[in-house]
């Protein structure tokens, strides 16, 4: 909530030159970062110092990571997609090794590269369900805001979320291999491949929502306070 006062609470002034401090600190970061990105990370600091002046204490924490989304995750999308896709596709990879060994079934893994007979399958950035991070973690983070009214219990239950799509996308992999090894090529192809990532995003949704009762932390502490 915005104030219409003009008491200014000391924790908020204090929180506000903290941010403005850091904020300033971020002219160093240009030895070891892009102009471009100290000075993101320079307006996300001066966002955060804008809330602490103008919002109550409590509702920084709620709107800044909206600044987070907005002024350094967006822009530099390609970059955290890149640095991202890597780790996903190995883990992806060795989950999929691991489930269909244990099924009998004839795989090895190097790396991202799964060999079936005498076949090698990538599994690329398109298959590592990094091109739908993006829209899971905001299709996410919307659930968790009609789920929960606690910002613990949100960012608990979004943090979920990650763990999901490696899961759900190594299925899908998992899937498409079992196909591939006994109709061939059609499980290669754009129709099997799009089909398979609707039905990942899907599920993954789903169950999002169906572990909010997994959540520690319970709503009962916050509905108490508002009713007092």
């Amino acid at each position: 909530m915005i104030k219409t006062h003009t008491f200014i609470n000391p924790h908020d002034l204090i929180l506000s030159w903290i941010f403005l401090i850091c904020a300033a600190g971020t002219l160093f970061l240009t030895a070891f970062l892009s102009n471009e990105l100290a000075l993101q990370i320079a307006l996300l600091l001066l966002f955060g110092a804008c809330l602490a002046r103008f919002a109550n204490y409590p509702d920084v924490f709620k709107l800044l990571p909206a600044g987070v989304i907005f002024l350094l995750l967006l822009p530099n999308a390609d970059y955290f997609n890149s640095l991202m896709s890597y780790p996903l596709r190995l883990i992806c990879s060795y989950i999929t090794y691991f489930v269909l060994s244990v099924f009998g079934m004839q795989v090895s893994c190097d790396a991202t590269v799964l060999t079936m007979g005498h076949e090698e399958i990538a599994v690329t950035a398109a298959c590592s369900g990094i091109n739908q991070l993006e829209a899971m973690f905001f299709i996410g983070w919307i659930i968790t805001m009609f789920v929960h009214k606690r910002l613990i219990c949100r960012v608990s239950h979004w943090l979920l979320l990650l763990p999901l799509v490696i899961l759900f996308n190594a299925l899908r992999l998992i899937i498409t291999l079992v196909i591939y090894s006994n109709w061939g090529e059609v499980a290669l192809s754009d129709t099997v491949h799009s089909v398979l990532g609707y039905l990942m995003v899907i599920a993954v949704a789903v169950t999002f929502y169906l572990c909010s009762s997994l959540i520690p932390f319970t709503e009962k502490q916050q509905t108490g306070r508002d009713d007092k």
